[in-house]
C-alpha cells in the first residue's frame, strides 16, 4: 500500500468512526424526542457514509 493509500484507509476509517458517533448522538437525540436534530444527525450520518464509501472505491 503506498503512502497515499495508507492515509486514505485511515481517513476513511475515521469517517467510520465518526459515522458510529454521529448514530450513537442520533439515538440520544431520538430518545429526547428531538426529531429536528434527527433528521440532521441522520443527513450528516448519511454523507459520512457515503464519503467513506467513495474513498472505499479509490483505495488500490
Amino acid at each position: 500500500m503506498t503512502d497515499l493509500n495508507a492515509q486514505l484507509a485511515e481517513v476513511r476509517a475515521q469517517l467510520n468512526a465518526l459515522s458510529r458517533t454521529v448514530r450513537e448522538a442520533t439515538e440520544a437525540a431520538d430518545e429526547a424526542d428531538r426529531p429536528d436534530v434527527v433528521d440532521a444527525l441522520s443527513d450528516v450520518r448519511l454523507h459520512l457514509n457515503d464519503a467513506a464509501a467513495e474513498l472505499g472505491d479509490v483505495i488500490v
